[in-house]
Parts: C-alpha cells; structure tokens; sequence
C-alpha cells in the first residue's frame, strides 16, 4: 500500500507550489481544504463516477459553498447510474453534459485539484495540487472548451428519462467521406 506523501516540485517557490499528493488521509484533507478556500467560483470537470462520491462524502461542502455564493459550475457524463446524483448536484451547481468524460479536476481563482477516476466508495489515491498561476490559467482554459462544448443538464436528463439518444454531431474533413455522405443519399432521393 501506497504510504501518505507529498511530493512538492522543488523548482516551486515560496508561495507557488505545485504537489502531487499520495495516500487517502493527505489527499482528503487538501480536497477539503480546496472546497473551504475559494469563495467565488469553483469549476469541475469530473467523470460519471464522481458525481455519486461528491453527493455522498462532499455534500457538506457543497452546502457550504452554495451558502457562501459561490459560483459552481460542473461538467460531467451524465448517464443513467448516476442521473439522481446530478440531479442533486444541481441544487448546488449549473450542470452540463459532455458524452464519455473521463476528468477529474476542478479550478478555482487561485487553485487546481486534480484527481484519477475515482470508485464509489474508495478514498482519492492521488492529488495533484496547484496554486501556480499558470497552471490555473491553463486549466480553467480546458474547463471552458469543456463547458462551451457541453449540452445543458436539463436536455441531457430529459434525453434519459424520455430513452431516447441525444442529438449526434460530427465533423467531416476527408473529402471522400463528404462526398460519400453528401452524394450518396442525393441519388436515391425521388
């Protein structure tokens, strides 16, 4: 088993740290750490499997955050198993939908928290911590591609509850495909 640790970047300096952080008690308590610091906003990009572990153990925070006027925004996969989880969380935060996410990271003004895929009911095994203003900027930079990207909750969950697949787009470079799928169906047409 994977010994409590943090590994710091010796390069960091004295305010400016970037950690990668081993063992469920170190990491637990920085992710706690994170949810009580910031005060404005705080974005997520999380994987379907995350949404059940922030209901559940991170509710608390939440609650706090939401009470202090934080901005919350999230991105996740919303899918059947964990659609009463996201209905919860959108008590506490704008929710949207991006097919097959597989992140784990949120942002705030000032920090970043990254996390591997978690397991319902299984403590973070790592964490990769930040305050490094251009590792914040880079990342709340990914968050808003995602989020621009990104269907709203609402459609998404009527989309489930009505079993029907969401709307499917895809970009076509190869002149070949776009002939084929432009040309082909014309021909057939009366």
């Amino acid at each position: 088993a994977e010994k409590d640790a943090i590994k710091e970047n010796p390069e960091s300096t004295k305010h400016e740290k970037t950690k990668m952080l081993v063992g469920p008690k170190v990491t637990t308590k920085r992710a706690w750490e994170f949810f009580s610091t910031n005060s404005k906003k705080f974005d997520v990009c999380a994987s379907s499997a995350t949404t059940p572990i922030a209901m559940t153990i991170f509710r608390d925070a939440y609650e706090g955050m939401k009470s202090r006027g934080t901005k919350i925004r999230w991105v996740t996969d919303i899918t059947k198993d964990n659609l009463t989880h996201c209905k919860d969380l959108m008590q506490y935060a704008e929710v949207r939908h991006i097919s097959c996410l597989d992140e784990n990271f949120r942002v705030s003004e000032t920090e970043y928290i990254a996390a591997p895929t978690m397991k319902e009911g299984q403590p973070l095994p790592k964490l990769v911590y930040s305050n490094s203003k251009e590792m914040v900027e880079q990342q709340q930079n990914i968050f808003d591609i995602f989020w621009s990207k990104a269907i709203p909750a609402d459609q998404r969950i009527k989309e489930i509850e009505e079993d029907r697949e969401g709307e499917f787009f895809q970009v076509i470079m190869n002149l070949g495909d776009i002939l084929r799928w432009s040309v082909w169906p014309a021909l057939f047409l009366p």
